[in-house]
């Protein structure tokens, strides 16, 4: 038997029905934090045959229920179906041509698919009722349109369906919700033996998750029903319910009354298995296993828990599962073997903290999914929520930032998400209780230092790639790209190829020019971590988020009319730049470029550029940096400098290498040499400047030592009393002094 998809019963495992909550439309969707309803747009309407009950488009609604309001039905543009969250939802349009609808008429109709590839302006309609005789199909008529809430659609007799298709696993779930009210925006699902809940990936109206990616084998990351899924509407709603078990297609199990669910309530993030994972490692300094165990590391081999655990050093009271999860928490008192619990969320917030204002950024927590986020410290005076987001800009809003903003493990830079303790490490700052350092303590330098954490074989695998070969099966070896694979069957034929050579003769990644290489521990810390480090941070380019680097005149590396840009095309667009046959990012090719494998053994992380050593010079010595000569220079009265190339090109064999100890205190005497490999220990210490610019985000004048807000562009000088809606208490460094 068929469903009108032509699917068979054979292609589900499960089709579960649950009734849809009126209780939903009971709240006042015109108050709702919904960025769909917006002012009156306009746009060119075409009518076509779209949506019946077997093709039912991206928002899988199988069958309307009686809305008497809604005269029919509208496919959008990709830009506005925002991946299924506009199911559900309603469009006032109204023509001001003559076409498939009455003109200089107000027409209700419900948005049940999206179009992709279609033009932002193009609406695709198919009313109800049948179309006017002397208009011909596929005409087209200009009219305005907004989005609106859509009342009256959810009703006792329509059903949601969880449906987990063929392709899903015990492992691995996708799940549809389909005829819902309200679109479903976000789903998570928790993993009993994890002891977490996962969030899932949406595409065009599915959830994804597979637990499969966040352990280390099939066996731990199974899982059978039941199944708790927590699901959150548009309208911050949340459905937290169970699915009992796996039925078959067409005898669904009774359907479960969900009306008393479905409710607004408040959301706690709870701690991913990410996070857990990374406290137990990085806070606790153990090994990480199931349920929430954090086993001794050195004492349990490299896992906590599974086959053979009680052979271990550490035996089964430290490394069995079933032993450590009677174990305590873990907390100042108790170390491992103990348990992860929540009870370690502040500390996990700290971290984000700290990461965030490392970056930049202000700190803040909210929104729909409790999402932490980072907004940039120069345009927010606070990183807010609800109601606190009236008047502020997009960047400063947890909600906004929740829906549209990249990681900040992707981006780079406020406004972002933060949600993998683990790729931000980086950025912490250790030191004074964990906290930065004071404005009024400049002089103390502060401790930025990292943890030297296990250099993990999926790390290892990692890097490998990145650096362009193909690692072994256990990651101790980095062989040619050349090879088909890296393991003994390919000895006989290629020594790049064969992993017991290379271990027994091969050079060290962190020493070598190219792969083959062994992955020694020192290659953890000796390279980039990403081709956007090197060329944001190392060459002063800005990233397409690929390959291409473009010059930071570009304003941005690709996207939309990026042939406008300064530059050009072959400039700022990363087509352009790969048409061009661009050189390798290296040493002595700054951008536009391309960060390829060989940039990675050309410009390593000890490795300065002239851009890096001019920052370095300017944040971190409160200098200026002369690029004939290398040479950093100390700033004079105003900011002037009181070195000159032709002074210091006399004095350049004399001069000293710029380090955190060459004036004997700590600090560093300028002028000073920066060479390519410069003494790294001098970002230890916290300018004023740094601390200025850096770490509260303002202008710093160097003659008054005076810290300006970035809304002043310049602090002090002559005009200051007019800057910033003429408030000379901010931007005067004079009035600053006095008060």
């Amino acid at each position: 038997m068929q469903d009108g998809d032509g699917h068979t019963a054979r292609d589900y495992l499960a089709i579960l029905a649950l009734t849809a909550a009126a209780a939903l439309l009971s709240l006042p969707r015109a108050a709702a934090p919904f960025n769909f309803y917006k002012p009156w747009h306009t746009a060119n309407l075409d009518n076509e045959a779209f949506w019946n009950e077997s093709h039912t488009g991206g928002c899988s609604i199988h069958k309307l229920p009686p809305v008497p309001s809604v005269s029919g039905v509208v496919r959008v543009p990709q830009t506005h179906f925002e991946d299924g969250l506009a199911c559900g939802t309603c469009m006032e349009i109204y023509p001001t041509t003559e076409g498939p609808l009455d003109a200089e008429a107000l027409h209700h109709m419900l948005v049940v698919d999206g179009c992709e590839g279609c033009p932002e302006n193009l609406l695709t309609v198919m009313p109800f009722a049948a179309v006017k005789s002397s208009t011909r199909a596929h005409a087209t008529q200009e009219a305005s349109w907004r989005f609106v809430p859509c009342p009256g659609l959810a009703n006792d007799n329509v059903s949601i369906y969880a449906s987990f298709p063929t392709r899903a696993t015990n492992y691995y779930f996708v799940v549809s919700f389909m005829n819902a009210a309200v679109p479903v925006k976000h789903m998570r699902m928790y993993h009993p033996r994890l002891a977490s809940w996962f969030n899932a990936e949406r595409n065009n109206g599915a959830f994804t998750v597979s637990f499969a990616d966040h352990v280390g084998s099939l066996d731990e990351a199974k899982m059978s029903p039941p199944i708790r899924i927590d699901a959150v509407s548009i309208m911050n709603e949340s459905l937290v319910t169970t699915i009992p078990g796996f039925v078959e297609p067409n005898h669904p199990n009774d359907p479960l009354s969900l009306n008393s669910q479905f409710q607004k309530q408040e959301r706690h993030p709870g701690m991913t298995f990410e996070e857990r994972k990374w406290l137990c490692e990085h806070k606790v300094g153990g090994i990480y296993g199931l349920s929430g165990n954090c086993c001794p590391a050195g004492r349990c081999g490299d896992k906590c828990g599974g086959a053979f655990c009680e052979d271990t050093e550490g035996g089964r009271d430290e490394c069995c599962d079933y032993e450590v999860i009677l174990k305590p928490a873990c907390d100042g008192e108790h170390t491992p073997p103990c348990r992860i619990t929540e009870a370690l969320m502040p500390t996990l917030n700290v971290t984000f903290n700290r990461a965030c204002t490392a970056l930049g950024g202000t700190f803040g927590q909210g929104g729909l999914n409790a999402t932490r986020a980072c907004c940039p410290s120069e345009i927010c005076s606070e990183c807010a929520t609800g109601e606190r987001c009236t008047g502020m800009e997009p960047e400063c809003c947890v909600e906004e930032i929740e829906k549209y903003a990249e990681r900040c493990e992707d981006r780079g830079a406020p406004p972002c998400t933060m949600r993998n303790v683990d790729l931000v490490r980086a950025a912490l700052v250790d030191g004074n209780g964990g906290e930065p350092p004071p404005v009024d303590d400049i002089t103390k330098p502060a401790n930025i230092s990292l943890r030297s954490d296990a250099f993990s074989a999926a790390d290892r695998t990692t890097l490998c790639t990145r650096l362009g070969g193909i690692a072994d099966d256990r990651a101790t070896v980095c062989c040619s790209a050349k090879c088909a694979s890296c393991d003994r069957q390919t000895c006989e034929t290629d020594s790049e190829c064969c992993p017991d050579m290379l271990r027994a003769h091969g050079t060290d990644c962190s020493n070598a020019s190219a792969v083959p290489c062994r992955m020694d521990e020192a290659s953890k810390d000796a390279f980039a971590e990403s081709a956007w480090e090197i060329c944001q941070h190392k060459l002063g380019g800005l990233s397409d988020g690929e390959d291409a680097c473009c010059p930071s005149d570009c304003g941005q590396c690709g996207g939309m009319d990026c042939g406008s840009l300064p530059g050009g095309t072959a400039v700022c667009c990363s087509t352009g730049i790969h048409a061009s046959n661009a050189s390798s990012c290296d040493i002595d090719h700054e951008p536009p470029c391309l960060v390829t494998a060989a940039t990675f053994f050309s410009v390593k992380a000890d490795v300065a550029p002239v851009y890096e050593r001019e920052v370095l010079c300017r944040r971190h010595l409160d200098g200026s940096y002369d690029r004939d000569t290398g040479v950093c220079c100390k700033r004079g009265a105003l900011g002037s400098i009181d070195c000159s190339t032709n002074e210091t090109t006399t004095a350049m064999a004399a001069m000293a290498a710029c380090s955190s100890g060459s004036n004997g205190n700590g600090t560093p005497a300028l002028p000073c040499v920066l060479t390519e490999r410069p003494d790294m220990s001098i970002k230890d210490r916290w300018t004023k400047r740094r601390v200025c610019e850096d770490y509260i985000g303002g202008v710093f004048n160097e003659a008054r030592e005076v810290c300006c807000p970035i809304e002043c562009e310049e602090c002090g000088g002559e005009g200051c009393s007019l800057r910033a809606d003429s408030r000379p208490d901010k931007c005067c460094s004079k009035e600053i002094r006095a008060a």
